[in-house]
């Protein structure tokens, strides 16, 4: 009986122990891995002083945003490429600006358009060039997007709308004053750049001219009237001055019987 006893308060003793340490083990890994989450946590936060007093500011992370900056830094990329007013030197100053924002494909598709003379004609003919977002399909993962856009060119014979679709990747880049949101458009290329239909001012003109002769022709018949009026109303004085004279005359000759 002693010996089993012994046996008994051995292992109960051994059981003991291994469930402490177990225990020890556990609220050690929970308060290493509580510690470091905190550690973290701190680490993202930012304090502002003023004075002796420290205020928190959040930091708001770029992975959280980065769609939204994607899509932003893609439509303002268009609008500098694509809003063309007829000067030359603002077309300079915001193709500069859209230059910024992507690689070398943006320069290849600009030199190509100076060189099939878009920019002059655009010059030369008083053209307005505007473009409208319609939607942007991007995929963050692969960081690929797709644009499509309307694009309105006003010219003082017609207006001529296109419709464009462009494709590209976007990288991150250090953020600058030209490239506020740190990223860089690559492999930039149009797949579609169509008419969809224009409004000619000719046509109006034209419409303008057939409806003139047609007022012309009614304002004829009006202008025959009056003519033939005037005609008959001097007929008519002339007629009363001739019967005038004769009745003068016939006084003239009572008076001398």
């Amino acid at each position: 009986m002693l010996i089993q006893s012994l046996e008994q308060k051995t292992k109960l003793a051994l059981t003991t122990v291994i469930l402490t340490l177990a225990a020890c083990t556990v609220i050690c890994i929970f308060t290493v891995y509580q510690s470091s989450k905190l550690v973290s946590e701190e680490r993202s936060q930012i304090y502002i002083l003023d004075g002796d007093i420290p205020f928190l500011a959040e930091r708001s992370l770029q992975e959280a945003n980065f769609v939204m900056e994607a899509k932003a830094h893609i439509q303002l990329f268009h609008q500098y490429f694509f809003n063309l007013p007829p000067d030359n030197d603002y077309i300079k100053w915001t193709l500069g600006k859209a230059l910024y924002m992507a690689d070398g494909t943006a320069m290849k598709q600009k030199q190509a358009m100076e060189e099939n003379g878009f920019y002059s004609d655009i010059i030369s003919s008083s053209a307005v060039c505007t473009i409208k977002c319609d939607s942007i399909q991007f995929n963050e993962h692969e960081k690929k997007f797709k644009y499509f856009g309307t694009q309105l060119i006003k010219r003082r014979s017609r207006d001529l709308k296109r419709s464009i679709i462009t494709v590209g990747e976007i990288e991150n880049v250090p953020r600058t004053q030209n490239n506020p949101h740190g990223l860089l458009i690559t492999n930039w290329r149009t797949l579609e750049n169509k008419d969809l239909d224009y409004d000619s001012r000719r046509h109006q003109v034209a419409d303008r001219q057939v409806q003139a002769p047609r007022e012309d022709r009614q304002s004829q018949p009006m202008g025959r009237q009056a003519q033939e009026t005037s005609v008959r109303n001097h007929h008519q004085h002339a007629h009363a001055l001739t019967h005038h004279r004769q009745l003068a005359h016939a006084d003239q000759h009572i008076q001398r019987d």
